[in-house]
């Protein structure tokens, strides 16, 4: 029997594909980090990401607006730019409807686009629109950067803090209040960060000049997951601590009144798309110079020590890949459970 998708997962199919890839000089950054990175002319480098949004993979039309989906389509893009420390700059849209599909929903769609593109001094450069049996949206956008400001999820050093921006938690509440029809004012506030993310542009330019960030990454598919692949990226263990997440409020009234457990949210939620990133501890004192809720969660420490939470009872557990994958078998949209083991 032939190995399937299901057999390997996201990760092993990616491993098998990029094994033999080999790049020419003027690729900086290739497959393996939130962007690649070439360099179009001396100081300066361009990065291209690319996410595709597949109804009833990660969306249902029952549960966003056009608006929403549109805002959204573009800011998950734009956090991958974010995470590498650049601006955004052009993108381009490929979107597959239905025949039957209302010219006001592709109206609605163009203007969540327009208005989150807008507000990022973003530029809509080309596009293509096909018949297709479920929506799928595709954009490829492209940012700046300087050269001396690209910042990568491979180079993170031991002894660098580990530091979060905002809270993390309240889109993986947001889907969960979803799921469960709730509808209370914590729910309403996590189901919009859910609905509406705000990608850390602005945030990521502030972080690379006043901060000095050694490594970097957007939180997509859940703190642990993507923790570990900066871990893994730089060839470093972590070590973080239960007590200094940051979780919101609405995040924990939400899991109270879903019978959830808010620490699950925070870390295998998924979707906040906040910056996790390591710095130097001596630049700490410079925190409060970034526009956004910064938190020091961790440390980075020798990769013998592995990958570990601190409990707030002051166990030491290990952290897993844990989050949303592509091809592995899980319940559709669900927010998994954190897998925590005890040393």
């Amino acid at each position: 029997m032939s190995c399937q998708l299901l057999d390997i997962g996201e990760i092993g199919l990616i491993s098998r594909l990029t094994a033999n890839i080999s790049y020419t000089r003027d690729v900086v950054v290739g497959v393996g980090d939130d962007a690649a990175a070439v360099k179009p002319s001396p100081g300066n480098l361009l990065l291209i990401t690319t996410d595709m949004l597949v109804e009833d993979v990660h969306f249902t039309l029952s549960s966003i607006s056009p608006y929403q989906l549109g805002w959204k389509s573009m800011a998950v893009n734009m956090s991958d730019i974010a995470a590498m420390g650049g601006a955004a700059r052009w993108a381009v849209i490929g979107i597959g409807m239905p025949a039957h599909t209302p010219v006001s929903f592709a109206e609605s769609l163009y203007a969540g686009i327009q208005d989150i593109c807008q507000k990022y001094n973003t530029q809509l450069v080309g596009g293509d629109t096909v018949s297709a049996d479920k929506i799928v949206i595709n954009i490829t956008l492209t940012g700046e950067v300087k050269h001396e400001h690209l910042i990568q999820r491979s180079s993170a050093r031991v002894g660098d803090v580990i530091v979060v921006t905002n809270t993390i938690g309240d889109a993986g509440a947001g889907l969960a209040a979803i799921q469960h029809g709730l509808n209370t004012l914590s729910a309403q506030t996590v189901i919009k960060k859910h609905l509406e993310p705000i990608p850390r542009l602005i945030e990521s330019r502030q972080i690379v000049q006043f901060l000095s960030p050694t490594a970097m990454i957007d939180i997509s598919d859940g703190l642990s997951i993507d923790l570990c692949r900066l871990a893994e990226a730089s060839r470093v263990g972590v070590r973080i601590y239960e007590d200094k997440l940051p979780i919101s409020e609405a995040v924990s009234e939400t899991a109270m009144e879903l019978g959830m457990n808010r620490l699950d949210l925070a870390l295998s939620g998924g979707e906040d798309y906040e910056l996790l990133f390591t710095m130097p501890l001596q630049m700490a004192k410079a925190l409060d110079r970034v526009d956004v809720l910064l938190t020091v969660i961790g440390e980075i420490v020798e990769p013998e020590a592995g990958q570990t939470m601190v409990t707030t009872e002051g166990e030491r557990k290990t952290l897993r890949f844990q989050g949303y994958e592509h091809f592995v078998a899980q319940t559709f949209l669900s927010v998994p459970s954190v897998s925590l083991q005890d040393l």
